[in-house]
């Protein structure tokens, strides 16, 4: 900035001092301005930025808890829900809903109620396959809906209640009906193989009484 302030100044005194060079040394001189100012731009001395030690900025992705999501996690709104989607539209309650979607397979029905806080243990008088006052595991493994019972198990369902009709666990049901996978995924997940019902009869004895020889055949394996 030095140099450039010395160039001009000579740039100027070019004007008093040599008029009869004036025109040459306004040429002369006017070159070496520019190029003093552009020299003196480029020295000036600028410290490199260093690159910045704050951690990144995180994406919030978290969800705004409004009034309507905090009540679509009721059994009744999630059940309004269902009724206006075209699901359901008979049923009166949200645990007849919740029962009826296990006995169709409604996987995501199913895990919609029980997320809202359905008693998983409930048991209505509603006719489904001909029966009534089982629980949603129940229906389930009765319809042989495999990924159903998975989740229930997963949530904790009992494996030991029996229903209000012939008063049969959940595994009686599914070898009642043939439903191997389903006999299976409740061995796997505790349930016994030599509970009895009224009459005495394993779901072993039940499964061959109804000619389920494959069924019969896997309880016997594990003890029933």
């Amino acid at each position: 900035m030095i140099t450039a302030f010395y160039v001009l100044a000579a740039y100027a005194m070019s004007f008093t001092f040599h008029p009869l060079l004036r025109r040459p040394m306004n040429s002369l001189f006017g070159i070496l301005a520019c190029l003093a100012v552009v020299v003196a731009g480029c020295s000036t001395d600028t410290k490199p930025v260093a690159p910045s030690s704050a951690p990144a900025a995180k994406i919030v992705t978290e969800e705004t808890s409004t009034p309507e999501t905090a009540a679509s996690s009721t059994p009744e709104t999630v059940l309004a829900r269902l009724k206006a989607g075209g699901k359901y539209t008979t049923v009166s309650t949200p645990l007849e809903a919740f029962v009826r979607a296990a006995a169709a397979g409604d996987s995501a029905s199913v895990a919609s109620l029980a997320q809202a806080g359905i008693n998983k243990e409930g048991q209505v008088r509603v006719h489904v396959g001909g029966n009534i006052g089982k629980t949603a595991l129940h229906y389930a493994a009765q319809a042989g809906n495999s990924e159903v019972v998975k989740y229930l198990v997963g949530q904790g369902a009992s494996l030991t209640a029996v229903d209000a009709y012939a008063f049969l666990t959940p595994l009686h049901w599914a070898a009642s009906y043939g439903h191997l996978e389903v006999v299976k995924v409740l061995v796997g997940a505790g349930a016994s193989v030599t509970a009895t019902g009224p009459g005495g009869a394993t779901a072993r004895e039940v499964a061959s009484g109804r000619g389920h020889t494959a069924v019969a055949a896997y309880l016997r394996s594990v003890g029933g």
